[in-house]
C-alpha cells in the first residue's frame, strides 16, 4: 500500500512539474525532437498556460524537406489529460484565428504502413474552429481565404460529425461551401446525413481535383438506423454526373444509380467511362468484418466484386472481382481486341494488399501489333510506391511481326519480374520464348505517358526468307515507343542458312551462306538496313543497304565478288512475293565469253521472267526467258 500510495504521489508530482515552465519546456523539446519518416518536422515557440487542461500553443510551424510551408501565430486547446490515459481523446475547445499555407508540401516517399487507418481511441472534439485560412497562390493559383468550425464524437460504432467550411478569394468573391451533418447511433436507432458541396472552377478543390470545372454535390435523406432513404446528385459544369439512390435497412448501405465518370477519374482509364455507367454498391455494416458487393457496367466494360473489408483493422477479406471489356478500343483509339476479362483478389492491408490475378484475352493488338489467346497470371503485394509483379503469359499467336520475324509466331510464352513505381515501370529480366525464338528483354516505361524503350537480345530459327530459304538468326537491338505512335527498333542481326528452297541462290552462292547487317525498323512500318555482309562458298557481299516495308514492298541495293561471275551488282525492287531484280556482272563467261552482262528479273510468286543483255566472243546479245521453280525443279 505504501508503494502505490508513493507511485501515486510520483505521478502527481510529474503532471504538476509538466505544468511548470521547465516541464513546458521539456514538452516543447518533445515535439520539436520528434522526426517522422516522411520528412515532417513540428516546432513550437512556445506553451502557456496548463497542459492539464487550458493550454496555448504560440507558433506552431510545419515544415518538409524544403522548408516551412505552415505556420498558425496561436491555437487554443482545452482538452482532458486523464481521458486520453483512459483512451479517450476528449477536446472541449480548439481553435486559432488564424493561419496560413504557404505552399504544398513535398514529402519523402515512404511504404504505406500496415496500421489500421483509425486509432483505437474514441474521439469527442465539443467544438473546433479555424476563423481564417490564409491559402498562398502558390497552392492554387491566387490568394484564397478558408474558414472551418465544427464538432464531432466517433466511439463504439457511434459517430456525430458537424462540419462548415468555406473560403472565398482574398477580394472577397466567394469560393467553396462545405456543409456536413451526420449522426449514426444505431443503439438509439437514429441517422442523419446531409452533406453539401459547391467547389467552383478556380477554387481549392478544383486546384487538387483530377477534373476541371465547377462541381456542385449534395446528399440528402431522411429517416432512422431501421430505415432510411436518400440521394446524392452531383452536377459538374453544368452536366449531370451523378444521380444515386441511397438506402440504410439495419446497417445495410445500398447506392445505385447512374453516374458520368469519365471527367472525374485519371485520364489513363477515362475512355473506359464515356456515357452513362450504371452503379450498384451493397456494404452490409457488420464487426469485424463488412461485406462488400459492388457492380458496375456500361457500353465499355463490366464489373463485378464482392469480398469482405475490415473497416476497423484496415483488410480485404477475399475480396473477388472480375473485369470484362468487349472491346478493347474503348481503351484508346490505337488498341483494338475482343475477349478481355481479368479476374483478381485481394487480401490483408487495405493500403498494401496481397494480389492475386488473371487476365485474359482471345485478342489484343496496338498499332497491328498484337497477339491472340493470351493468358497472364501472377500474384503480388500492391505498392505502387515500390512494387514487384511476376509475370508468366503466354500467347497462342503473335500478329503484325510475321515480315520482320520471317514467318509466324506462336506459341510464345513470357516470364520474369515487372517492377512498378508509378508511373515508372520497369523490367529487366523477361524471357521470351516460342518453338522458333528465344530471348531476354529489357523494358523501361512511363504509365502515365504511355512512352517506353528496352532492348531485345535472343535467336530466331527458321527465319524465312521469301523466294530464297531458312535461316537461323541471332539479333541485338534497342528499342521505344508510346501508345499513339507505335514502335520503333534499331540494332543488328547476323543469319546463317539452314536450307535455301530457290535453285538460283544455292547455285549462285554455292551453299551455306552466313549474312549480316545493321536493322532500323521504324514508326512507318519500314525496315531500314544497313552494312549487309554476306560469306559463302561462291559469293561474297561487302556493301549493301536499302528498305522493305510491312507490305513487303523493298528497295535493297547490293554489290560483291561471285567466284563463277566476278563483281556482281543487285538490285532488288517490288515486293517479296513479285520481286524486280536488276543483276550486272562483269565477267560472268558460261562458256560463251559473257561480259558486261545486264539482266533484268521479273517474278510472280516462282515465275520468273529475265530479260538480259551484254557482250560475248560472237558479239553483242539480248535475251529473253522465263523459268518456274515454284516446284521442286525448274522449268
Amino acid at each position: 500500500l505504501i508503494t502505490l500510495v508513493a507511485l501515486a504521489a510520483l505521478a502527481a508530482l510529474a503532471l504538476l512539474a509538466l505544468s511548470t515552465a521547465p516541464g513546458r519546456g521539456f514538452i516543447r523539446d518533445q515535439i520539436e525532437a520528434t522526426e517522422f519518416e516522411n520528412g515532417l518536422r513540428l516546432s513550437v515557440g512556445s506553451i502557456e498556460g496548463s497542459l492539464l487542461g487550458a493550454m496555448t500553443l504560440r507558433n506552431l510551424a510545419l515544415s518538409d524537406p524544403q522548408g516551412t510551408f505552415a505556420r498558425a501565430p496561436a491555437i487554443e486547446i482545452v482538452w482532458n489529460p486523464l481521458a486520453f490515459a483512459l483512451g479517450r481523446i476528449e477536446i472541449e475547445n480548439a481553435r486559432a484565428e488564424t493561419a496560413t499555407l504557404k505552399r504544398v508540401p513535398e514529402f519523402f516517399e515512404t511504404p504505406p504502413s500496415d496500421a489500421p487507418f483509425f486509432p483505437d481511441y474514441a474521439i469527442a472534439i465539443d467544438a473546433f474552429a479555424l476563423d481564417r485560412l490564409v491559402i498562398e497562390a502558390p497552392v492554387t493559383g491566387a490568394q484564397r481565404i478558408a474558414t472551418i468550425t465544427g464538432k464531432a464524437r466517433i466511439e463504439d460504432a457511434r459517430a456525430h460529425v458537424t462540419l462548415d467550411a468555406a473560403s472565398r478569394a482574398d477580394g472577397g468573391e466567394s469560393g467553396e461551401r462545405l456543409a456536413l451533418t451526420l449522426d449514426a447511433v444505431p443503439d438509439d436507432n437514429r441517422l442523419d446525413l446531409d452533406a453539401a458541396l459547391n467547389a467552383p472552377a478556380d477554387g481549392i478543390i478544383a486546384a487538387f481535383a483530377p477534373w476541371s470545372g465547377a462541381l456542385e454535390a449534395k446528399i440528402e435523406g431522411a429517416g432512422d438506423w431501421t430505415r432510411w432513404d436518400g440521394r446524392l446528385e452531383a452536377v459538374l459544369d453544368g452536366d449531370e454526373t451523378a444521380s444515386l439512390a441511397l438506402t440504410a435497412r439495419n446497417g445495410t448501405l445500398r447506392a445505385e444509380g447512374d453516374a458520368r465518370l469519365a471527367q472525374i477519374i485519371p485520364s489513363g482509364v477515362a475512355a473506359l467511362f464515356e456515357g452513362d455507367t450504371k452503379i450498384a454498391l451493397e456494404a452490409r455494416l457488420e464487426e469485424p468484418i463488412t461485406a462488400v458487393t459492388a457492380r458496375m457496367n456500361n457500353a465499355a466494360f463490366s464489373f463485378e466484386g464482392q469480398g469482405g473489408v475490415g473497416v476497423s483493422a484496415s483488410q480485404f477479406d477475399n475480396f473477388e472481382g472480375e473485369l470484362r471489356v468487349p472491346d478493347a478500343s474503348a481503351i484508346a483509339n490505337s488498341v483494338s481486341g475482343s475477349g478481355i476479362r481479368t479476374r483478381f483478389t485481394l487480401n490483408g492491408s487495405l493500403t498494401r494488399p496481397d494480389l492475386a490475378y488473371t487476365l485474359t484475352a482471345d485478342r489484343l493488338t496496338a498499332n497491328a501489333y498484337g497477339v491472340e489467346g493470351f493468358e497472364a497470371s501472377g500474384s503480388t503485394s500492391v505498392d505502387l510506391t515500390q512494387m514487384s509483379v511476376p509475370i508468366s503469359a503466354q500467347a497462342r499467336r503473335v500478329v503484325g511481326l510475321e515480315t520482320a520475324a520471317g514467318g509466324p509466331l506462336t506459341d510464345v510464352r513470357l516470364t520474369g519480374d515487372v517492377m512498378v513505381s508509378w508511373p515508372r515501370v520497369l523490367a529487366d529480366n523477361l524471357r521470351l520464348r516460342s518453338s522458333r525464338l528465344d530471348a531476354t528483354i529489357t523494358v523501361l516505361a512511363n504509365g502515365q505517358e504511355g512512352r517506353y524503350g528496352g532492348a531485345i537480345e535472343g535467336r530466331l530459327g527458321d527465319y524465312a526468307l521469301q523466294s530464297v530459304g531458312l535461316f537461323d538468326a541471332a539479333t541485338g537491338a534497342r528499342f521505344n515507343g508510346d501508345a499513339g505512335a507505335g514502335v520503333a527498333l534499331e540494332g543488328s542481326i547476323q543469319a546463317r542458312s539452314t536450307a535455301l528452297t530457290n535453285a538460283g541462290a544455292r547455285a549462285l552462292t554455292g551453299g551455306d551462306t552466313a549474312l549480316s547487317s545493321d536493322v532500323r525498323y521504324g514508326r512507318d512500318g519500314v525496315t531500314r538496313i544497313s552494312n549487309i555482309r554476306l560469306a559463302s562458298p561462291r559469293l561474297q557481299v561487302a556493301e549493301g543497304g536499302g528498305e522493305y516495308s510491312a507490305q513487303g514492298v523493298m528497295d535493297i541495293t547490293l554489290s560483291g565478288l561471285s567466284s563463277d561471275y566476278g563483281p556482281l551488282g543487285l538490285t532488288l525492287g517490288g515486293t517479296l512475293a513479285q520481286p524486280v531484280a536488276t543483276l550486272t556482272a562483269a565477267r560472268p563467261d558460261v562458256g560463251v565469253g559473257l561480259t558486261d552482262l545486264t539482266a533484268i528479273i521479273r517474278g510472280d510468286n516462282g515465275l520468273y521472267a529475265i530479260e538480259a543483255e551484254g557482250g560475248s566472243d560472237f558479239g553483242p546479245f539480248t535475251a529473253s526467258m522465263t523459268a518456274d521453280y515454284s516446284g521442286k525443279r525448274a522449268v
